[in-house]
């Protein structure tokens, strides 16, 4: 094909390529054949973008049990010191070494208890991740 040149001297591009200035189409694109390829790429797209969807939310829910867990193992920590703290003010108020007043044994079964609870937690830590 020959280019065709305008009075200046150059190529005139819009003889050579016939389109109206404002961005008309040709006729010969297809709406329907296009929408169909596009819509079952979405379609698609869609699924796989719910299935990455729940596993966040998995990974979610599953980060969220891990963060409570730690809480609850340091909360029973801080509440195992404050123990701490009471049994002994409560040994120096009894002034006998030997004895335990009902107070003293009050928090003493606690102290167990909460230490078997930081254990259990522990080990379900360590079992999650």
């Amino acid at each position: 094909m020959g280019a065709i040149y305008n009075a200046f001297g150059t190529i005139d591009i819009f003889k050579k390529y016939p389109f109206t200035i404002g961005g008309s189409m040709t006729p010969q694109f297809d709406f329907k054949k296009e929408w169909e390829k596009t819509k079952d790429q979405l379609i698609k797209i869609s699924k796989e973008a719910a299935i990455i969807a729940k596993k966040g939310e998995e990974e979610l829910v599953k980060f969220s049990q891990k963060g409570k867990m730690r809480m609850d193992a340091t909360a029973a920590g801080l509440k195992k010191e404050q123990l701490y703290y009471l049994i002994g003010k409560e040994y120096v108020k009894v002034k006998e070494p030997g004895k335990q007043s009902a107070q003293l044994k009050k928090l003493v079964e606690e102290m167990g208890k909460i230490e078997k609870e930081q254990r259990l937690l522990q080990k379900k830590l360590k079992t999650v991740q």
